[in-house]
């Protein structure tokens, strides 16, 4: 589960999509603005899952939650 700083938390993803995805906390060697996402924005590519995810592209991420199934 991703949570963002705004409240926004997605449903459980797999970690195996999950793994795919790339968190993003620079841009240009400076700590990505608030503005583009940060301090970390989560990006998972589209072919990651079969069915769309919903923390595809969270900005703002506060806590990503991992939990046995």
């Amino acid at each position: 589960v991703v949570v963002a700083g705004d409240g926004f938390a997605s449903e459980p993803v797999d970690l195996s999509v999950l793994r795919q995805g790339v968190l993003l906390h620079t841009l240009e060697g400076e700590p990505l603005p608030a503005g583009q996402g940060g301090p970390f924005r989560l990006l998972i590519p589209e072919d990651a899952a079969a069915e769309p995810v919903s923390c595809a592209n969270v900005k703002g991420v506060a806590k990503i939650v991992v939990r046995s199934a």
